[in-house]
């Protein structure tokens, strides 16, 4: 990691400038990953077996421990860049003035990044529950209310409604079905957890989005980052709002609040407050550095 905030050379801007660039770099290798993190999603989606499962979702799991480390990074990088700015303000000087519109444009590139986040994981939330829906339905003969396809997501067999169906039909013709929704249902749950840890970290380091994706369809999502990087976009912008068009044309609705739901706009009320609290902490250090200065 590059250590940044400790340097007093004359050439300060420049290595802010560095620093600046460093970051932008980790913001265009989330965009990346992301993408990876959507074909793997997309692979998992469209698998019919348990096994093929099995080996595809240690694949996304990678990605979303990349994903993780990557954040934590940024967040590293980003609060050494605040401290920095705080240490070297001149009130009013043509530097003071070009670091604070590096860190906003930064601070709007890392809301880019939430709200790619954000989207995409209220995207793969809304993919895996409409293939268990098709899958209940396939064994069941009736469509999974909301609730229905919560219970199964949260519960082993023997819990859920797919205990009636192994009742009715049978347990031969079933179980492979109900195997592969098992495996669909333990993965869903790893990659829950692993994708609040990373909202966590970036709740620290990104502008707190509105609760725009506690909806079970996400909304258009566009890729484009501001940064020194003019490579093309990956595909997953024009990916997700196919799928969002074709769930819409579809009257596909997955039903009210699920866990994922919840968590998310419980997180996103605690994100407004600790934005809140780290904007104040900020702007009390500006002033107390400039009443230093001028004294």
């Amino acid at each position: 990691d590059i250590e940044m905030g400790h340097r007093n050379n004359p050439n300060g801007s420049s290595a802010f400038a560095m620093d600046v660039d460093s970051l932008r770099k980790d913001v265009h290798s989330v965009d990346k990953l992301l993408a990876c993190i959507f074909e793997s999603n997309e692979d998992i989606k469209g698998a019919n077996s348990a096994n093929a499962m099995k080996e595809m979702r240690g694949k996304l799991m990678g990605h979303l421990d990349d994903l993780h480390r990557l954040a934590k990074q940024m967040e590293k990088k980003f609060d050494a860049l605040v401290l920095t700015n705080a240490a070297q303000r001149r009130a009013g000087s043509a530097d003071d003035q070009n670091r604070a519109a590096m860190i906003l444009h930064l601070e709007d590139d890392l809301g880019e990044v939430m709200r790619n986040f954000q989207g995409l994981r209220a995207q793969m939330e809304a993919d895996h529950r409409q293939v268990i829906e098709t899958r209940y339905f396939t064994i069941s003969g009736e469509k999974a209310t909301a609730d229905a396809i919560d219970r199964i997501i949260a519960s082993e067999v023997a819990a859920s409604p797919l205990h009636e169906a192994l009742e009715e039909q049978g347990r031969g013709p079933v179980m492979e079905v109900v195997a592969e929704i098992e495996e669909r249902r333990d993965t869903m749950m790893e990659m829950r957890r692993r994708l609040i840890s990373v909202h966590q970290v970036l709740l620290g380091i990104a502008r707190p989005v509105a609760v725009e994706a506690t909806t079970t369809q996400p909304p258009p999502l566009p890729l484009r980052l501001q940064s020194n990087h003019h490579e093309a976009a990956p595909p997953l912008q024009m990916h997700l709002r196919n799928n969002n068009n074709n769930n819409n044309n579809n009257n596909v609705k997955v039903g009210g609040l699920n866990d994922y739901e919840r968590e998310t706009r419980k997180q996103a009320y605690i994100a407004i407050v600790i934005a809140l609290v780290v904007n104040v902490c900020i702007v009390v250090a500006l002033l107390n550095s400039e009443r230093s200065l001028e004294n």
